[in-house]
């Protein structure tokens, strides 16, 4: 996918569903990969002794950044039934 936004900027627009879907699951799985983590280490994954504080406020911050899950289920949505017609 990035390597299509790099290449062909004309077809952008076309490569929206697959940059929200890119960016929905990679967030999700790093916000439960390092959810795990933090559950492993205890309280103290929560220490700055750590880089797990930091990882885990990073990932979170993702969750913020658009398109929400939302919006991404919004884009893959209208992309099916546009598809469809």
């Amino acid at each position: 996918t990035a390597e299509q936004w790099m290449r062909r900027p004309e077809c952008r627009a076309e490569l929206t569903p697959w940059l929200s879907a890119a960016k929905v699951t990679v967030t999700n799985h790093a916000v439960t990969a390092v959810d795990h983590c933090l559950r492993a280490a205890g309280g103290a994954g929560l220490t700055r002794a750590l880089p797990l504080e930091r990882y885990y406020r990073d990932v979170r911050a993702g969750l913020s950044h658009p398109p929400s899950d939302d919006e991404a289920a919004l884009v893959f949505g209208r992309r099916a039934v546009m598809r469809n017609e």
